[in-house]
């Protein structure tokens, strides 16, 4: 039987490497206090076993936020475009065999974007079916 794990730490870590390495804009998992926009950060990641007494699948959804201090909306949506892509493109699919999981699907559920006081944010819903495979 597999050990039931939770594929957090392991999906943080390769979603960041992903959008580090296939699209430009700078990524965060903490925002320095000196940092420029615009910047994304990865924000809340959620995680619902999906699975069945024999198979551990985890469904995980994390929030990537773009933050821009541009006046108007172009900027967060262009990178939202940019982000967007490299979620879909198949050579920018997670990587988390190194943990001992198997992303058997990931997308992006829904994307909002919205004036703030400083700016422009957006907001990408990432979805991920991933399998646990170590023991």
């Amino acid at each position: 039987m597999i050990r039931k794990r939770i594929p957090l730490a392991a999906s943080l870590k390769a979603l960041f490497q992903v959008l580090t390495v296939y699209q430009t804009t700078t990524v965060y998992n903490k925002i320095p206090s000196d940092a420029v926009a615009p910047y994304i950060k990865i924000c809340a990641f959620t995680c619902k076993p999906g699975g069945s007494k024999d198979v551990n699948i985890s469904n995980i959804t994390a929030q990537i936020q773009i933050f821009s201090t541009y006046d108007g909306e172009l900027e967060v949506n262009s990178i939202a475009d940019d982000v967007i892509q490299v979620i879909e493109a198949d050579v920018a699919k997670l990587d988390l065999s190194a943990d001992g999981f198997n992303v058997m699907e990931q997308s992006y559920d829904f994307f909002e974007s919205f004036e703030t006081e400083d700016g422009y944010t957006g907001i990408i819903t990432f979805v991920a079916k991933i399998q646990n495979l170590g023991e």
